[in-house]
């Protein structure tokens, strides 16, 4: 009697192991594919090199937005060329397994110059005396002259297009 309890008590953990192993198999096995998301919070994403295969040797991005989109692959070289001192977010690996970690990049404040800084304390130059170069007398408005810094724009190929090549 104690020999047939322990047959079937043996072939009882049998079926455990092979179910338990089937499931590992299939119900507990991890996701072929990595979806990981990012909401960016700045106009520029720049990725890490090496980032975009953490998981697979290819990758797919999709991007989704209201407006228009560039989506441009490079060396991180010229990456950091283009992108230069603008305010960006830099992904810099997975925070979980489907969410991607990234750190915002600000971008420097603009230093003052001697100009700048008479006209912030509210001097006005005396009577007879000249005005600097675009500032007006007291009272009256200043012309503008200096342009807004102008953005860094990726290079142009023959036809227009980024690293586009025409024929020949």
């Amino acid at each position: 009697m104690l020999k047939r309890l322990v047959i079937a008590f043996v072939g009882l953990v049998g079926a455990v192991v092979i179910a338990l192993g089937v499931a590992s198999a299939t119900l507990w096995r991890a996701d072929d594919v990595l979806v990981a998301d990012l909401r960016a919070d700045a106009p520029i994403v720049v990725t890490e090199p090496g980032v975009l295969e953490l998981a697979a040797s290819e990758v797919t991005v999709r991007v989704e937005a209201d407006g228009p989109v560039v989506l441009a692959v490079g060396r991180d070289t010229d990456v950091d060329g283009w992108v230069g001192d603008d305010a960006h977010q830099r992904v810099t690996g997975l925070a979980g397994w489907h969410e991607l970690a990234a750190e915002d990049v600000a971008a420097p404040a603009p230093e003052a110059t001697p100009e700048d800084e008479a006209t912030l304390e509210g001097e006005a130059p005396a009577d007879g005396e000249a005005t600097p170069e675009g500032e007006a007398p007291a009272g009256e408005a200043a012309p503008r002259t200096a342009r807004p810094p102008r953005r860094a724009r990726p290079p142009r190929g023959r036809r227009g297009r980024p690293g586009g090549r025409g024929p020949g």
